[in-house]
């Protein structure tokens, strides 16, 4: 939710560019024109909450047929109440704007042109090794977890998933080096020189993914451990777990694929000088696109890999009591995951066309 909370400020500031340079021009300040995006965002925010509210009250009857301990739920135990739907649309648009003025922390708006963009510094080798101590500590934690206590080996947890965002920039940094030297075609060139340029914009497009591939992986953990059933007087914990766990991934997904679209987004309206350029220059449309899913494609081979290997990693200790079933059902998360990136690529493929296009 940080994350989309950030791009979707970018991604106001990069459409409202113009708009933002004429202020500067007339006299408004940077922080001016920053305050006036972040308003901008939170009247969007406000409004969003108000329409995820109504959508909201207008699922309830439909999830009030999920079975919980053994019965089907009710409306009225679904329905927060007027005070805590008030209290949200107030979170959602401060969280709206925090997460915006950290997205604008590197952007500046210019009053001569557009929005400018500095240069983020090199990535270091430290994050390659630290996604391998904390693949260790959560090994060694989870073989010890019947003598620990559960916030210890919760907060471990979280922090071997927080070291994917780590690691993840460096790798795709690496992976545009490499694609760059072996590259014999224009547009795998182009894609892999904008990875190597900034591999942290690249890695926010796909992190959503390597979320929605871990959410499924620990779904997966989740659901091993209700196989067995619950203690007494919690036998339904099992299914319960199960259904907790699906619901879960249904929501990170949803969230994740809007996420990737307005990254996506984002990314081209930063990029549609160059875009500009290389049609001028000659380039076809075909090219583009290729440029583009190429660019795409690489980092999620990498997100795949990095998250999949991780979400296995997490999984080895519980390995005595997953089936074939949860492994199915793992693969299922993987390959949504991935359709819901390849769909967001598609979908903007006439922004591109329009920004080329635009002289």
């Amino acid at each position: 939710m940080l994350t989309l909370g950030g791009v979707a400020a970018r991604l106001a500031a990069s459409r409202r560019d113009q708009r933002l340079a004429t202020l500067r021009l007339s006299g408004a300040t940077s922080a001016q024109v920053v305050v006036l995006t972040l308003a901008e965002t939170a009247v969007q925010a406000l409004i969003g909450g108000l329409l995820g509210v109504v959508l909201y009250a207008a699922v309830l009857p439909a999830l009030a047929r999920l079975d919980f301990q053994g019965r089907p739920f009710t409306a009225a135990e679904l329905w927060v109440g007027p005070p805590v739907a008030v209290l949200v649309i107030g979170g959602v648009a401060l969280l709206a704007v925090l997460s915006g003025l950290v997205g604008l922390t590197r952007v500046v708006i210019g009053p001569l042109g557009v929005t400018e963009r500095v240069s983020p510094p090199r990535l270091r080798r430290w994050r390659a090794a630290l996604v391998g101590l904390a693949v260790v500590e959560w090994l060694v934690v989870a073989g010890l977890r019947h003598d620990l206590a559960v916030g210890v080996v919760l907060t471990v947890l979280v922090g071997v998933v927080a070291t994917v965002n780590v690691v993840g920039p460096y790798l795709v940094m690496l992976l545009g080096f490499l694609v760059a030297r072996a590259s014999r075609r224009f547009s795998t060139l182009l894609a892999a020189r904008r990875l190597v340029d900034d591999p942290r914009s690249t890695w926010r497009a796909v992190s959503a993914i390597g979320l929605g591939i871990l959410v499924a992986g620990l779904s997966t953990m989740v659901a091993s451990t209700g196989d067995a059933g619950g203690p007494d007087g919690y036998e339904h914990l099992g299914q319960d777990l199960v259904t907790g766990a699906s619901l879960t991934l249904i929501i990170i997904a949803v969230v994740s694929a809007t996420s990737t679209g307005v990254v996506q987004a984002a990314r081209v309206l930063d990029q549609r000088s160059q875009y500009r350029a290389l049609t001028l220059a000659g380039a076809e449309e075909r090219v583009l696109h290729g440029a583009r899913t190429r660019e795409v494609a690489l980092p999620l081979l990498v997100t795949v890999a990095l998250a999949g290997g991780m979400t296995l990693a997490l999984l080895a200790p519980f390995s005595a009591v997953i089936g074939p079933e949860l492994l199915a059902w793992f693969a299922g998360g993987v390959a949504v995951a991935v359709a819901l990136m390849i769909a967001s690529v598609v979908v903007s493929r006439p922004l591109v066309r329009s920004v080329s296009s635009a002289f």
